[in-house]
C-alpha cells in the first residue's frame, strides 16, 4: 500500500517501511518508521497506522490514542470521521482496555459509516450479548437483533451462533410471559 505525500520521499519511504515491517510481524521497527513519517505527516493514515502497530504490540491505550486523533473531526476530511475500519479497530482496542459502552458507541460509528460492515457487526453483538450494561434497556432484544443482522450479512456463521440466538430468543420469551402472567394485587 503505497502512501503518496507532498512530503519529502524519505519521509514517504519511512511509511513504506513501516508497513512492510508490520506486515511481516517485526512491530517494534514497524513503530519506529511509522513514528519517523509522523513527525512530517500527521495524516489519518500515518495516525491510523500507528495505531494499529500498537495494537498488534499490545499497547492499547496508545493505539487508543493514535484512533482517536485519526478520526479526530477537526481534522480534514481525508477520511478520517468516515473511516468505518477505524471506528470498529476503536471499538476493538477500547473493549480490550475494558470500556465496553466506549466499543458499543465505536461500533454504532462503524456501523453508520458503513451498513453492510460485517466485522463491526458482529463485534457489535458479541459486545452486546457478554458485556452490556445489565440495566441496559432492552439488552437482550437489541443483542438477538445485532446476532441476526449480522448473521444476514454472513449467513455461513449461523450454526456458530445458533445457540446464542436460541437462548436469547428463550430468555426474551420468558421475560415477556412473566410480564403478562404476573398477577395484580388490588388493595385489601
Amino acid at each position: 500500500a503505497k502512501r503518496f505525500s507532498a512530503s519529502h520521499p524519505s519521509f514517504v519511504l519511512e511509511f513504506n517501511i513501516g508497513r512492510l515491517c508490520l506486515d511481516r510481524g517485526r512491530v517494534v521497527d514497524a513503530l519506529n518508521h511509522l513514528s519517523t513519517f509522523a513527525t512530517e505527516d500527521q495524516s489519518f493514515s500515518s495516525c491510523y497506522w500507528i495505531a494499529e502497530a500498537y495494537r498488534v504490540n499490545g499497547k492499547h491505550q496508545g493505539a487508543e490514542v493514535m484512533l482517536k486523533r485519526a478520526l479526530d473531526e477537526r481534522r480534514p476530511l481525508e477520511k478520517s470521521p468516515r473511516s468505518a475500519s477505524a471506528w470498529n479497530r476503536l471499538g476493538v482496542v477500547q473493549l480490550k482496555l475494558g470500556n465496553a459502552v466506549e466499543a458499543l458507541a465505536s461500533f454504532d460509528q462503524a456501523l453508520q459509516n458503513q451498513k453492510d460492515f460485517a466485522a463491526a457487526r458482529r463485534n457489535l453483538a458479541i459486545t452486546l450479548h457478554q458485556h452490556a450494561p445489565l440495566d441496559m434497556p432492552d439488552r437482550d432484544a437489541h443483542t438477538l437483533r445485532a446476532f441476526k443482522e449480522y448473521l444476514a450479512l454472513e449467513p455461513a456463521d449461523a450454526a456458530a451462533l445458533q445457540q446464542v440466538a436460541d437462548e436469547l430468543e428463550a430468555k426474551i420469551r420468558l421475560a415477556s410471559a412473566r410480564t403478562f402472567s404476573a398477577p395484580t394485587h388490588s388493595p385489601p
